[in-house]
């Protein structure tokens, strides 16, 4: 094809005539036909006659990348929030109006660049890549950055040869664990909310719910932490911190999971003479690509008397 095209056409649209013949043995079946096809080979420079068209130019030159950090091969947690730089040397001879357009995982970063026609030889071309489209693929192994060449009297676009790095700035925001308001009416912790710690069982206690998220999968483990505290919320009661680890099962990461905090251990020493109550604080860890991420700690007030009778006294367990 590069042989017919002669490149010297002002529209760059050169017109050849295609047909084919059938060979069956010794005789050969002419087509109905030739036909008339347009053809633009065509494109801005770097790259001449008789050079392939195809969409990769190799003779671009590559991105240069630069990170907040100055890496030129990855993105890294220190880089959250950051834009990141690339740079492009100029090729050879640029003409005005020729497009350069860079791709951060596909995605155009924009504003272009347009040649003027009064950039030094071989310029390097600075380009800003704005934190909110690097957010948008916050975990990726050698994504790709690539640049196209365009110009408005051409048909054919140039596409640099990638250039890629890694990418790890995800921003794990856990959700807070919860307190049904069917198990705690008003935000507290009482005799009411308490519940068997299940079927056939006599402890009781209370269940926080830890909501579903893209984090809470099935087989990950969950480190869950509870401590009771004065009503200060600062000043931990001795014994009444609770710890386990679980792990999810499918149920749970569709639905989230329901922790069982025992009253015995947890929440009964917040009763004692003359102090009513306390607070419970309660949060989780869950480990995101080899790093341990906890949620915001999520609190309640804990008044687990009974309020009805000739004395406050503790809970009646069993529940009636």
């Amino acid at each position: 094809m590069a042989g017919e095209y002669d490149f010297t056409s002002t529209t760059h649209v050169q017109t050849v005539q295609v047909d084919y013949k059938v060979q069956r043995g010794d005789y050969p079946f002419d087509s109905p036909g030739a036909i008339d096809v347009d053809t633009d080979f065509a494109r801005p420079e770097p790259g001449g006659p008789g050079v392939d068209p195809g969409p990769i130019n190799p003779d671009l030159n590559l991105i240069e990348f630069e990170s907040s950090l100055g890496s030129g091969t990855e993105l890294v947690e220190g880089d959250i929030g950051e834009d990141a730089k690339a740079s492009i040397e100029l090729f050879d001879n640029p003409e005005v109006g020729d497009t350069l357009t860079l791709y951060y995982n596909g995605a155009a970063v924009l504003p272009a660049y347009v040649v003027k026609g009064t950039e030094a030889p071989n310029e390097v071309i600075p380009f800003v890549i704005p934190w909110d489209v690097i957010k948008a693929t916050p975990v990726m192994q050698d994504l790709p950055l690539h640049y196209t060449l365009t110009h408005a009297d051409f048909a054919n676009p140039h596409k640099s040869l990638p250039t890629t790095i890694d990418v790890m700035v995800e921003i794990v925001d856990l959700p807070e664990p919860e307190f049904p308001a069917s198990d705690f009416p008003g935000g507290i912790a009482n005799c009411n909310s308490l519940r068997l710690k299940a079927a056939g069982s006599t402890e009781y206690g209370i269940f926080v719910h830890i909501p579903q998220s893209t984090y809470l999968t099935a087989g990950v483990d969950v480190a869950l932490e509870w401590q009771s505290y004065e009503y200060d919320g600062t000043t931990p009661i001795a014994g009444t911190d609770h710890k386990e680890t679980v792990t999810v099962t499918v149920d749970q990461q569709a639905n989230g999971l329901d922790w069982f905090v025992p009253y015995e251990k947890c929440l009964k020493p917040t009763y004692r003479p003359t102090i009513s109550g306390g607070r419970g604080i309660v949060k989780y860890t869950i480990e995101v690509r080899g790093t341990p991420v906890s949620s915001d700690p999520a609190g309640i007030l804990v008044a687990v008397f009974e309020a009805s009778g000739t004395d406050n006294d503790h809970c009646k367990i069993p529940r009636p």
